[in-house]
Order: C-alpha cells, then sequence, then structure tokens
C-alpha cells in the first residue's frame, strides 16, 4: 500500500506571524498574546483601519452623530468576524505550520518587537485619525462661521448701513 500524503501547503508572512504568536505564548506561561492575536494586530493595522478611515472619507455621512452606532456595529461585525476567521483557519493549519517552522530558532525579542509593532501602527493610524477629524471640525467650524459672518455683511449691506471687510 501507498502512504497517503498531507495536505501541501504553501507557508507565507502571515502564517510566520501566527507561529511567533504560538511561541510567544509557548514561552510564556502567563502570555495572553497567541498567534491569532498578533495575526489580527497586524490585519487590524494594516487593512481594517485604514478601510474604517477611507469608508469614512468616503461617506462622510456615515461618520455623522445621527449614524454613528450603524457604523460603529457594522465594524464591530467585521472585526469579530475576521478574528473568528483566522481561528477557524489555524484551527485546521495550525499543526502544519508549527511543524513547517519547528525547525527554525525562535526568539522571544522578536515576537515580542512584533507585538509593540503592530501596536505602534494601530497607536499611529489612530492618532493620524484623531488629527483628521480634529482639523475636519475645526475646518468645519471655520466655513460655518464664515458663513454666517458673510450672510451678516450681505445683510448689513443691502440695508445700506456700512460695509465690512472680512480678513
Amino acid at each position: 500500500m501507498m502512504k497517503r500524503q498531507g495536505k501541501k501547503y504553501r507557508f507565507y508572512l502571515w502564517d510566520y506571524l501566527w507561529w511567533q504568536g504560538e511561541r510567544l505564548q509557548q514561552s510564556r506561561r502567563q502570555g495572553r498574546v497567541n498567534g491569532s492575536f498578533l495575526l489580527y494586530g497586524y490585519i487590524m493595522a494594516l487593512i481594517i483601519l485604514p478601510l474604517m478611515c477611507l469608508s469614512s472619507w468616503l461617506f462622510p455621512d456615515l461618520s455623522s452623530s445621527d449614524n454613528v452606532m450603524i457604523h460603529l456595529i457594522v465594524w464591530v461585525v467585521v472585526v469579530l468576524t475576521g478574528y473568528s476567521w483566522i481561528e477557524w483557519i489555524y484551527r485546521r493549519r495550525g499543526k502544519a505550520v508549527l511543524k513547517h517552522y519547528s525547525k527554525h530558532s525562535f526568539h522571544e525579542a522578536v515576537a515580542v518587537i512584533l507585538v509593540i509593532l503592530s501596536t505602534a501602527i494601530l497607536i499611529f493610524l489612530m492618532w493620524l485619525w484623531d488629527k483628521k477629524v480634529t482639523n475636519f471640525k475645526h475646518n468645519e467650524n471655520i466655513s460655518t462661521q464664515n458663513n454666517q459672518q458673510s450672510s451678516i455683511c450681505t445683510h448689513s449691506c443691502t440695508n445700506g448701513a456700512r460695509h465690512y471687510q472680512w480678513r
């Protein structure tokens, strides 16, 4: 009889990230970072958060205070679905990834740097987002004030009282 061959996998960067997270969890008994968490940190930082920013830029009405709950619920569903999807994939693929990287040396410092890097990317993107939102609100307030002032100026000019020049 011929020996049955297992499924052949190709291994990618995200498999390496998952392996680093799994090994980090194994090296620290109290560790809460596992492979799915580390991999999902990068998915959040490089895919989901930029998509959230892009969607709010493309559809500014969704970011209004009336629709903020809808926006929040949609992205919570996306986040939970994504994490569940990673868990499901690596339930089937995890043993093959661990076996493939078993001959590689593991350095805890590399795994910690990978966790810190994904967190730093997330914080940087949130800072940029906050800066954009703050500037947008500031510019919106200025344009609202300018519109109010121009209507005041138009009103006073039509009455013939005085001509105001706004700087």
